[in-house]
């Protein structure tokens, strides 16, 4: 895969996820990415299937998201954590 050079300079507004680390405040991320992908099941394989975790420093309610593309059925997932509990409370649908 080729990755592009940034054709310009980072704003303020760009940095922000990079200074608050929102990984080291929600360590359990990667937990949070398990229970989203488990209330989707089964996805079926397919060339355009896709998913794309997202922190978002500017929100103060639900900095991460998570979005799910199946390419199979073309249906579109959305879910949003609030980056501290991992039950129903914390993690919504948002389709």
């Amino acid at each position: 895969m080729e990755h592009v050079t940034p054709d310009k300079f980072a704003k303020d507004y760009d940095r922000k996820v990079f200074v608050n680390l929102p990984w080291k405040e929600s360590p359990q991320w990667m937990q949070f990415l398990n229970m989203a992908y488990v209330r989707i099941k089964p996805i079926q394989p397919a060339i355009r299937t896709s998913y794309y975790l997202i922190a978002r420093a500017y929100s103060k309610d639900a900095p991460w998201k998570l979005e799910f593309e199946d390419g199979f059925t073309g249906k579109d997932y959305s879910y949003e954590w609030n980056g501290k509990g991992l039950d129903e409370n914390s993690i919504k649908q948002t389709d």
